[in-house]
């Protein structure tokens, strides 16, 4: 159980250095984890479907 909780934890970090390097400089790229979170969650998107596929369009002034 506490491998299980180990592994989680490690790759929760690895998943956010990750986006802090793949973000563009500024702003999100210093964020908090807890207003990066709420920035990649709040996201005014909407899921279309078409040829066979699904897709997530997002908002084109989204920042």
């Amino acid at each position: 159980m506490n491998a299980a909780w180990l592994e989680l934890s490690l790759t929760a970090i690895d998943l956010l250095a990750w986006t802090r390097v793949l973000l563009p400089d500024g702003e999100p790229a210093a964020a908090e984890p807890k207003k990066l979170r709420y920035r990649l969650l709040h996201i005014a998107a909407r899921l279309t479907r078409g040829g066979r596929r699904l897709r997530l369009r997002i908002s084109a002034t989204w920042p």
